[in-house]
């Protein structure tokens, strides 16, 4: 099976028997590329040009669509997976100055969903806003049903169509959405950020993972915002100290919409 250059993720609808490669540009100029391929055979059979470097890709198989996230000029490229060609490209509204922060895509098939994770934009010497997003789109229109301001989030994103709820982690912990109306269920918070997440599908909780890593020491007047202390002469400044945390497996039982 011949692959792509710089391959950078792959999804498979078995009722085709397609295969998509998304690739990035392998030099300045290059194309940004979805390849269809005979799953089988890998036989190439389709090369369809997408939006600046692609970085994720989520299949429907019943509704025969592939969904592509290109990062860098926040849109989803919307494919026919029985001919590879591209039938929509939905373009998600950020500011021009920015750069594009698309990282992942997911989709809940039975509530006709997807959920496209923007990270936040970085300009130049690392300032920009910390907000990141989660926006919602309806799969049969591509309109833009809701979309959800997420301070800092990570890269995970999971969605368990089964009970129709939506998981990602920001600075506030693990969120919890409901999948048909982005109306966040539940904020579990967390001492740092999870490396990876899971849902356990016969309990339906979610595990994760959380690496080694640095807290800020907490005092009883954490809750205090530090540019409200310091107007408050009689609370002590801000502990701006760190200590070391060790890594962990956590548990966490998520509601229901």
């Amino acid at each position: 099976m011949v692959v792509d250059p710089h391959p950078i993720a792959v999804g498979v609808d078995g009722r085709s028997g397609h295969l998509f490669v998304v690739s990035s540009p392998s030099g300045p100029g290059g194309a940004s590329v979805v390849s269809m391929q005979d799953a089988s055979s890998g036989r190439y059979l389709r090369v369809t040009p997408v939006g600046a470097y692609p970085a994720a890709i989520a299949v429907d198989e019943r509704a025969s669509r592939a969904f592509v996230a290109n990062f860098l000029d926040d849109s989803v490229s919307i494919l026919n997976t029985r001919s590879g060609s591209v039938v929509q490209t939905v373009r998600l509204a950020r500011p021009s100055f920015l750069p594009g922060t698309l990282a992942r895509i997911a989709i809940d098939a039975r509530r006709q969903r997807i959920f496209a994770l923007s990270l936040p934009p970085r300009i130049e010497g690392g300032s920009g806003s910390p907000y990141g997003a989660l926006t919602i789109l309806d799969e049969r229109t591509g309109r833009v049903r809701r979309v959800v301001a997420l301070r800092d989030p990570g890269t995970t994103l999971i969605v368990d169509d089964g009970t129709g709820r939506v998981v990602v982690h920001d600075d506030a912990g693990i969120q919890t959405l409901d999948a048909a109306t982005g109306r966040v269920l539940q904020t579990v918070a967390l001492s740092v950020m999870p490396m990876e997440m899971a849902i356990d599908p016969r309990t339906g909780h979610a595990v994760i993972i959380n690496g080694r890593g640095f807290v800020r020491t907490q005092d009883a007047w954490a809750w205090i915002p530090g540019w409200l202390r310091q107007h408050i002469p009689f609370l002590p400044p801000v502990d701006r100290r760190l200590h070391a945390v060790d890594g962990s497996v956590r548990i966490v039982a998520l509601p229901h919409p």
